[in-house]
């Protein structure tokens, strides 16, 4: 909702009308205006606010004793936007005619640009459509301004501006701001069909409409009279959005303040609560396209004829605010494509997911369970439990490789902890509090939804020398948070969970070091599991602790961090934790879906909050720098990404199910045992079994064996014995290795193990 180019109203001294109704003609209650006379259009001549125009309202029905209930005033939304939308375009334009650079770069041209040559270019589209037959681009969404900032094709080309990227559909953030855009047309959408439901007075009200993270987007709105949206409804939608789509109506953007904003949706609370959390000082950003005229932050794309397939998934009530005392809110969830043949590409990707849902996997290979006994906390049966622990091993092998020292930490603090780290005044409602009486009275303590606060405690308890630095503690202690129960889905949204946590206390002139070696430790790890990363650098939250300086700093360091490992990275305004920057990476899947699971985050503000010191060199008291540290983030969430990523076909060295002995007949069971015993004393790692049950036949064995994805099937019969080998053949059909010895069988099993196959 906030722009992030405010400064514009200030610097231009704007000053727009803050009414949209004429003064009454008497301050006195006992002799104002009929209603009859009044203007309920925008007038920029006029100067009284809505909220004094609702007080008139309310005197004139209480002196003529009428008991209805006080009509809301109706604003022409449409035409208060177009006159505010004429002041600001003017504005800028005068601005930006004032402040032009004379260069700008376009990396992916490999070119320098001349503003000074070209004057008449004025907005991002100008740009794009000088350039557009030297670029191999049919469509492009938005720009990406120095790297950093996204911005709609229309805004004006700003002193600001260095370096101009342009986004696409194939661009990550191009599909997120995509579906965002798309998420404005499936609210126009609603209210162009729920407005016709002539039962209520205002049927439709809408709420939020982001784009998500795993693709499309939803809007929630409330619906008059306990309304629902049927199957029907959802069938209009699509049509409608089509409809409008087809319209190729423009994205046109305004930047107002935040009284102007109340005025105009002044009739919606959902919106009036967004604007709650604005601050007074700051400008609001609002959007049109087609009818409909939203607040929001934006960027989108330049025009709704770029979207050219659209499909409603599903809807679903919600309280409001996940509130059950609350109304039920109606969200609708979709998906759009730019053309029909990615949309059934899409179709087909979904029912691939369906299949490879990390659930029904589980489920099929026995992997884990959930029960309502204890919400959004996963049971590990035998087999999951093997990945889980492979897992671990995996990282405590790479601890001890880089200095890593493992720890265990207490599962619950008292407040004062949570007060002196903060996170009793930003983190309070997540975490799970209890009571614990003792001879003082009532102490409340609280699980640790991370391990920070006691790290910094197990760092103070000694006094440290900076030769001692850096110091890296390593911590697989559980955590909880408390979710809300609708938000818990399998192992990626759970209340109990295990993180591959670290926590690095180092010297400033080590900060870069540590960074970069973290990084390393991420790219060799998530190597193992063919997974592509892409790394953003967040930066600091509305709500933070600290000065400005130190933050400054610390995302100064994780961006030379990036930098000098020649990564590909973006930045993320405003979502870093509140205590520090960080590094969020981005892992991709063979579904080409992403996900955010390890992150690096560096921390000025806790060694500060806890008193950490150590001793210089120069014999003195120094502050360390925190670094905290997560390669796979939470396991269970690592285990979901992965389990759908290998669609549960699991590389050997962390398979639940390496291999399975299989005789021919009854009578070579004894070797077959023979087999797997020697495996077993070899490597006792080794997940191994032995199918010499008889109540299946030698060809169901091996169908078995196959969907239950072991990666080996070691079949022995009388030649076998005799070589004291066995034949080998792999899960996919058909496919033999041949005969091999158990010893050169073992030999296989090292290097496959070795290589993180």
């Amino acid at each position: 909702m906030l722009s992030k180019n405010k400064h514009w109203l200030h610097k231009a001294r704007v000053s727009l009308s803050r009414s949209v109704l004429p003064p009454p003609r008497s301050a006195s209650c006992s002799r104002v205006a009929s209603p009859a006379s009044f203007n309920t259009s925008f007038t920029p001549a006029s100067s009284q606010s809505l909220q004094h125009l609702i007080c008139v309202s309310s005197c004139y029905y209480s002196t003529t004793n009428v008991t209805t209930t006080i009509p809301q005033p109706k604003i022409d939304k449409e035409r208060m936007f177009n006159q505010l939308r004429d002041k600001y375009l003017e504005t800028r334009r005068d601005m930006i005619a004032m402040n032009r650079p004379d260069i700008i770069d376009l990396p992916q041209m490999k070119v320098q640009f001349s503003l000074l040559e070209n004057p008449q270019i004025l907005t991002f589209e100008d740009l794009f459509q000088k350039l557009k037959k030297k670029l191999s681009m049919k469509q492009v969404l938005a720009v990406r301004v120095n790297r950093e900032y996204i911005r709609d094709l229309a805004e004006f080309i700003g002193d600001d501006v260095k370096t101009v990227d342009f986004i696409t559909f194939e661009d990550q953030d191009g599909r997120q701001l995509y579906w965002h855009s798309s998420a404005h047309l499936l609210g126009l959408a609603m209210e162009a069909y729920f407005k016709q439901d002539n039962n209520a007075e205002n049927p439709v009200k809408l709420c939020d409409g982001p784009p998500l993270n795993e693709g499309g987007f939803f809007y929630e709105a409330y619906l008059e009279n306990g309304r629902t949206i049927t199957r029907e409804d959802e069938q209009k939608l699509e049509r409608i959005m089509m409809y409008e789509a087809k319209k190729n109506s423009k994205f046109e953007r305004i930047e107002i303040s935040k009284e102007d904003a109340r005025i105009m949706f002044h009739d919606n609370k959902y919106k009036q609560e967004i604007l709650d959390k604005i601050p007074e000082d700051e400008v609001v950003s609002v959007y049109k396209s087609g009818d409909l005229i939203d607040l929001c932050r934006g960027p989108h794309i330049a025009r709704t004829g770029l979207i050219g397939a659209a499909k409603i998934r599903q809807t679903s009530g919600i309280y409001h605010k996940g509130d059950k005392e609350q109304e039920v809110l109606q969200r609708v969830y979709a998906i759009t494509f730019p053309d029909s043949k990615q949309m059934k590409e899409w179709e087909q990707n979904m029912a691939e997911r369906a299949q490879r849902d990390h659930r029904v996997v589980g489920a099929k290979q026995k992997l884990w369970m959930f029960h309502s006994a204890a919400p959004g906390n996963p049971f590990f049966l035998p087999h999951g439990t093997r990945i889980f622990t492979r897992l671990i091993d995996m990282m405590r092998r790479e601890y001890r490789l880089r200095g890593y020292e493992e720890v265990i930490s207490p599962q619950m603090f008292n407040k004062e902890l949570w007060k002196t780290s903060g996170h009793w005044t930003h983190y309070r409602d997540d975490m799970f509090l209890m009571n614990e009486k003792d001879e003082h009275g009532e102490e409340c303590m609280g699980l640790k939804p991370m391990n920070c606060p006691g790290h910094c405690l197990m760092f103070a308890h000694e006094k440290r020398s900076y030769r001692e630095l850096p110091v890296r503690f390593a911590d697989f202690s559980p955590l909880h948070r408390n979710e809300l129960s609708g938000a818990l889905t399998g192992l990626t949204r759970v209340r109990r969970f295990v993180q591959d946590d670290a926590h690095i206390f180092c010297r400033r002139d080590q900060v870069a070091k540590e960074i970069q070696d973290c990084l390393q430790f991420v790219k060799d790890v998530y190597s193992r599991f063919q997974l592509p990363l892409s790394f953003k650098l967040s930066t600091r939250p509305e709500k933070f602790m600290g000065g400005t300086e130190l933050w400054n700093e610390a995302e100064a360091s994780l961006r030379n961090a990036l930098e000098n490992l020649e990564l590909p990275w973006e930045i993320n305004h405003g979502d870093g934790a509140f205590y520090g920057p960080k590094i969020d990476i981005t892992v991709k899947d063979s579904l080409d879906r992403f996900h955010q699971c390890a992150t690096i985050q560096l921390d000025f503000q806790l060694p500060q909050q806890f008193e950490l010191k150590y001793m210089s060199e120069d014999e003195h008291d120094a502050r360390p720098v925190m670094i905290h540290r997560a390669i796979l983030g939470s396991v269970e969430r690592f285990m979901a990404v992965v389990t759908e990523h290998f669609a549960g076909k699991w590389p050997f060295w962390i398979s639940p199910r390496q291999a399975v002995v299989i005789p021919v007949s009854p009578d070579f069971n004894d070797y077959a045992r023979e087999v797997a015993e020697k495996i077993l004393n070899e490597r006792p790692d080794t997940y191994i079994d032995v199918w010499d049950h008889n109540h299946l036949r030698f060809n169901k064995k091996i169908r078995e064996a196959q969907l239950n994805q072991y990666n080996f099937l070691l079949i022995v019969g009388e030649k076998e014995r005799e070589g004291k080998s066995v034949a080998v053949r792999t899960r996919e059909e058909g496919k033999q290795i041949g005969s091999l010895s158990v010893d050169k069988l073992i030999e296989l099993f090292d290097e496959k193990t070795a290589n993180f196959e």
